[in-house]
């Protein structure tokens, strides 16, 4: 598989409160990792209606990266929270891991 794009994999952690409350926070020291990004908003009326953003998007990345849900990647200047993952094997083994995340933030 070719992987022309490059990601950055923010892993998250929990942190709890002294009252209970639980709140997440995001490395600062991120890993990039190749990978091959895939709008899935591929329709002319959906660009249309999402001003042309991209809502959610397939990555396929390289099979060693420890994506795992709500850790957040950036690409191309966007940041995506990862909404699951999955590991794709082929005969040989893990061939790559095909993440789905939504878009975040929005660069105009």
């Amino acid at each position: 598989m070719i992987l022309p794009h490059s990601i950055t994999l923010q892993k998250h952690t929990e942190n709890e409160s002294s009252l209970g409350g639980v709140s997440k926070s995001y490395a600062t020291d991120s890993v990039s990792y190749r990978a091959f990004v895939q709008p899935q908003r591929e329709s002319l009326a959906i660009i249309n209606t999402s001003g042309g953003r991209n809502l959610i998007i397939d990555i396929y990345a390289e099979p060693t990266i420890p994506a795992a849900a709500t850790d957040r990647i950036v690409f191309d200047g966007q940041t995506y929270e990862i909404t699951g993952v999955i590991q794709q094997f082929s005969p040989r083994g893990n061939h790559h891991v095909k993440i789905t995340a939504r878009v975040l933030d929005f660069i105009s």
